[in-house]
């Protein structure tokens, strides 16, 4: 019960330095929250991020075949069977000419971070366009049978990023 006080003051700490520098900033750098390390039982696993700058927390998504708790104040953990994993996996993989090489030093707005088994080094960087088509094919690949509660992280993050596209879960736009 302890760590729930601590995760409502980092975010009332994030939300005072927004709300203290919003009217003279366009980019906010907000004190570091917590985010999870993925338990060593926990092989498989990729991680979305927005890197670059900010004006907001950004939601940060975990897709894995193991359930642990994420430690993050905006992070979801999307548990899926090893079959619909791999579908996500080999998708993400056949998407890497979509991804920036060389890194920029300095990312741009709303920038993507794909990160696969490695924390530190994204395995993808992706610029928003190409994000938020990736975001969205990944919302309607064939053998997944997305649930509702499945799809509203990703939409959470395509809307945080500014993607015109609406995510659609069960043929009805994600509200």
């Amino acid at each position: 019960m302890a760590k729930l006080p601590r995760l409502r003051l980092a975010f009332a700490a994030a939300s005072l330095v927004m709300l203290a520098t919003w009217a003279t900033a366009d980019t906010v750098t907000f004190p570091p929250l917590e985010e999870s390390i993925p338990p060593t039982s926990a092989t498989h696993w990729i991680k979305y991020k927005v890197l670059g700058p900010r004006n907001a927390p950004f939601p940060v998504i975990l897709i894995s075949t193991r359930r642990y708790k994420p430690l993050g104040l905006l992070e979801t953990l999307i548990v899926l069977p090893r079959r619909r994993y791999d579908i996500v996996a080999r998708f993400t993989e056949s998407q890497s000419t979509d991804c920036m090489h060389p890194l920029p030093t300095e990312f741009p707005w709303y920038t993507l971070g794909i990160f696969e088994r490695d924390l530190l080094t994204p395995k993808c960087v992706m610029p928003q366009t190409y994000a938020c088509k990736y975001l969205w094919d990944v919302s309607k690949l064939s053998g997944m049978s997305w649930t509702a509660a499945e799809l509203k992280p990703i939409n959470d993050l395509a809307a945080s990023m500014k993607c015109p596209q609406r995510i659609y879960a069960n043929g009805k736009p994600y509200p």
